[in-house]
Order: C-alpha cells, then structure tokens, then sequence
C-alpha cells in the first residue's frame, strides 16, 4: 500500500482514471487513499478487489465527480453502500454492481447459472471474493449523506448492472427513487428477483419520474406526468419472475409519451385526430410510443398471453427476448422466434455477398487502371496504332449461379409451422427464442389465438 500511496500523491493532479480490478493483495484503506490524494479522479475499477463498505463514504467525500464505477464482486454491500453511493457521487454516469450481496454469509457464493445464448464471457456475473478485511458499517458522515438527501439525486446516472446480485426491496425503491434518469439497466442472473421487486421498482419510478425537473417539451404535459426513461432492462435469468412481472411493465409503459414524438393536440390549434392515430395499436400516437425499447426475459417464467400485452401496450419496442422460457415451447411465439432467426440469417449473408461484390468491383478496377497504363505507354513509345484492351465489366445476372439481385434481394420462401419447427432452427442455438423487429411484433400483436 505504501507504494500505491506514493504514486498517487505524485500523481494527484493529474490522474482522472485508476484501475485495480482483480488485485487481491490490496485493502479497501486504497479507498482513502484515493479519496486523500486524487480528488480529479474520474473513473474507478475495483473489480474483484477484496474491498469493503468501511470507506465508501471518504470515497464520496474525496471523489465527488466520479462519472464511471466498478465494484462488481467485491465485498461492498448494498444495504450499507448502495445509497451512500447514489446519494453522494452524483456525477457518475455509469455503474457496475455485478455480484453484490446483502451482507449476509449466504450471499457470498450465490450465483445464477442462467447462460443467455451466445453470450460473451464478459456478460455472465463475476465471481465474488473473499474478503482479507471484514466489512464495517457505515460511518456517522455517510449517515449524515443519505439523510440530507432528497429526491433524485444521481440525475447523471444512465447505465447500471446488477448482474448476479441479492437485491432487496429496499434496493430496488432506492434505485428507482435515486436514480430514475438511468436508460439501461440490467439485473441478469438475478435469482432472487421477484415479481414484488419489479412492482417495486416501477412504482417507485414513476413516482420519482414525476419529480425530475421537466425539459421544454415535457412542460406541454399535464403537471405530474411520468415520463420514465428506461429503454432497455435486462431480467435474463430471473427464475422467478412470471406474467405478473410483465403486467406490470406494459401497465406502467402503457400511455408514457417518449420525447420528441408527436405532441398532444391543443384547443387553439385543431388537429385531424385520424392523423393523431395509431395504426398499430389503436390508439392516439402522442399515448401509445413510451421509451421502453428492449426487454430482455429469458429463462423467466412468462407466459404468451403477457407477452402479447407488453407488444401491445409499448409501442416502442424493437426486440424481446425469450430464450429458454419453457412455457412458450411449441407456442405461437416460437414460430415467430424461428422467422426472426431465419431473417437475421438471410440479412447476414446478403451482406457478406454485398461485401464479396465490392471487394470484386475494387480488384476488377484496379486491373483496368493498370492495363490502361500499359496500353497508353505502347502507344506513346511505338507509335503503334494498337487500341486500349476493352475491360471486362461485373455483371450480376440474376438468371444465373445462384440468382443473387443485389438492387432487390429475394424474398423469403414461404414455409409452414411444421417446416418452421423441423427445418427453421438449422444452426439456431439451443433454446433461442427472440422477437426483433417491427414486423414480427407486430404479428405478435396481432396474433388474436390462444397461446
């Protein structure tokens, strides 16, 4: 520690990011330290550093203007740091969790082992360590930081990761109260989630939404609007949740305006209210569009019928994800899940044929320049009255080799369920089930059988 405390006296002026992630020789006394001596410092990795709840608040005491952090699988806790953190370090932007626990010696091992389909290693939670000192609680100054605090206070606060971790209610009203600006949120793995955590939250953030200050086009809102901005959660893995989950959020989503869309008409600007409409939907565009973009809830226990209503309720989703939820096996969702796949297969080799076509067009030119080169260079030395070599030019016939029109590509062959769920998986991932795109939520939406 000696050594790391000298290096950052020396380079207390000017360090903004410190990395220590996966040190295990290190105390969280590297907490003060860095609170004494760097008091620019910017961005924060601590993963897997046997680091505990004792300084977090000299760290929100010397580096206020924190805008990225990392404590994913140290021993922090959440019950003692996690509003410490929200409440104090209102600068920071991003935040990694990943693999906290409550405090308790049950928490220390706990790890989902849900595998979202091909996933990167980085997107599974990261093992916590074991600590060479033991927590301590929060001290009377952290106290004094979290009681002083009111309403929302990390505004900055977009993205964070709880992967892996033991939650409490407390921890999700605390998330959603401090921080309801956060666009991208993800509680992958998180086996303890439960339906009441996510009721939880939602409620909590549209009561905490309603408090944010409003930006020029959320003041056309009625006075207490909510306009959460979430627009993308991360629920892969939560084995718990069921259909209620999913209620919830298309209840919540349902009827949210998302900024710079369509305004609401006004009493002295009429408007036609059949341009207002959605056709989707049905119902009025400046109410259907919320932010709500990407859900993710594979291995959960959601069934179609709320699925159909989350499609339904949120109109501005572009992907749901559905891996390894057995309840939707041989369902109608599954054959559009098929589709989907089948189409980012189609989309993926048109454009390796569309990259082989440039890479030919580039190598016939320069062929042709060089030729032309040598034909000029004979002519002007011999005189000779040889003409220019005609280049052959790339022709891509759609009558021949394998019918490829790169203007109009081909359309997609028409296959039945029975060719779908025998034939549509070829090279699927096992268990992969997910809807993207305009077109297959919309047949989800419109889909009026039983599930």
């Amino acid at each position: 520690m000696g050594d790391i405390e000298t290096v950052l006296g020396l380079a207390s002026g000017s360090l903004v990011s410190f990395r220590l992630a996966g040190c295990l020789h290190v105390s969280s006394k590297i907490i003060q330290s860095l609170a004494d001596f760097v008091p620019s410092l910017a961005h924060l990795d601590l993963a897997g550093c046997p680091v505990g709840d004792g300084y977090m608040g000299d760290l929100v005491r010397g580096c206020p203007g924190l805008r990225t952090l990392d404590l994913s699988g140290t021993n922090v806790t959440l019950r003692a740091s996690l509003e410490l953190l929200l409440c104090g370090l209102r600068a920071v932007k991003a935040a990694r969790f990943e693999g906290l626990g409550q405090g308790d010696d049950t928490d220390a091992d706990t790890q989902n082992d849900y595998v979202r389909p091909n996933a990167t290693p980085t997107s599974t939670p990261r093992s916590r360590r074991s600590s060479f000192v033991p927590s301590a609680t929060v001290t009377a100054t952290a106290k004094t930081i979290i009681s002083s605090a009111r309403g929302p206070t990390a505004l900055a606060l977009t993205s964070a990761s709880f992967s892996g971790a033991s939650l409490s209610l407390k921890d999700m009203k605390v998330i959603a109260s401090r921080a309801p600006n956060i666009t991208h949120l993800s509680f992958l793995a998180c086996d303890s989630l439960s339906d009441a955590h996510i009721s939880t939250y939602l409620d909590a953030l549209l009561l905490s939404s309603s408090n944010v200050p409003p930006s020029s086009v959320q003041k056309q809102l009625p006075q207490g609007y909510a306009t959460p901005r979430l627009e993308s959660l991360d629920l892969d893995g939560c084995e718990e949740l069921t259909s209620v989950s999913v209620i919830a959020l298309s209840e919540a989503f349902a009827g949210v305006r998302k900024l710079g869309q369509v305004s609401a008409p006004r009493h002295d600007a009429p408007t036609n209210m059949l341009d207002l409409l959605d056709g989707r939907t049905g119902r009025l565009k400046f109410l259907t569009v919320s932010s709500l973009r990407v859900v993710g809830l594979g291995g959960t226990q959601v069934g179609g019928e709320a699925v159909r209503v989350l499609v339904r309720e949120c109109g501005a989703l572009e992907e749901v994800r559905l891996d390894r939820c057995e309840i939707l096996v041989h369902t109608y969702l599954e054959v559009v899940g098929i589709e989907c796949w089948m189409q980012l297969q189609e989309e993926k080799e048109q454009r390796k044929r569309r990259q082989s076509l440039i890479l030919s067009k580039k190598n016939n030119s320069g062929v042709a320049r060089k030729e032309s080169t040598l034909s000029i260079g004979s002519n002007s030395g011999g005189g000779s009255s040889r003409l220019p070599v005609p280049v052959k030019k790339l022709v891509v016939n759609s009558s021949v080799g394998m019918g490829i029109n790169m203007t109009t590509p081909p359309a997609s062959p028409m296959y039945g369920t029975s060719a779908l769920l025998t034939g549509g998986k070829r090279g699927m991932p096992e268990g992969w089930l997910r809807l993207i795109g305009e077109a297959a939520l919309k047949k989800v939406s419109d889909y009026e059988g039983s599930f």
